[in-house]
């Protein structure tokens, strides 16, 4: 997919909740993690957000740190580092 920059990052932020639960409806129904980048609003600011989704029901958010040009004329960089494993690499390692 991508991003069409102008405007209408704002209007598809509003929809963040709604495609984060249909990945994690689909990472159920295919026992697999789904992965993607997601516009997401946090009062005026909008984040060029990761999000992953887990079979498990297990979500993680990640507002990314480094954001290139053109990219951060729209998005604001996020602060935090976030480290994880998922369920599937946890079951692969102790296999």
């Amino acid at each position: 997919m991508g991003y069409c920059y102008d405007c209408r990052i704002r209007d598809s932020a509003e929809i963040r909740n709604q495609l984060a639960s249909q990945m994690l409806l689909l990472s159920r129904q295919h026992g697999v993690c789904v992965a993607g980048t997601l516009p997401e609003r946090s009062g005026a600011e909008i984040y060029n957000t990761c999000v992953l989704a887990e079979p498990l029901d297990r979500m993680r958010f990640y507002r990314k740190r480094q954001v290139p040009f053109p990219e951060r004329l729209y998005f604001r960089s996020g602060t935090h580092v976030l480290e994880f494993s998922t369920h599937l690499w946890e079951e692969l390692v102790s296999s």
